[in-house]
């Protein structure tokens, strides 16, 4: 599977601004805990409701021009549904 990610790599643009990302890790990327998660309220306008380490997270994301799927979570709790 490294090899295939390896083999993965591209020039590419997430939010305007070029940079290397691997297709498929790009695919993966709504298998992301946050996504699952009963924490995560992601909303521009109210902060203060969505996960802590969320809003961190994504501000960092946002500096650097990352995508970031979360893979361990220790505040991590089951969405329902």
């Amino acid at each position: 599977m490294l090899d295939d990610i390896q083999e993965d790599r591209a020039q590419g643009k997430y939010t305007g601004r070029m940079g290397t990302e691997s297709r498929l890790l790009m695919a993966l990327h709504r298998q992301c805990l946050c996504h699952h998660c009963a924490k995560f309220k992601p909303n521009p306008d109210g902060r203060e409701e969505n996960c802590e380490i969320a809003n961190k997270l994504y501000d960092l994301c946002v500096e650097y021009d990352l995508v970031t799927p979360v893979a361990r979570c220790p505040q991590f709790v089951q969405r329902e549904g």
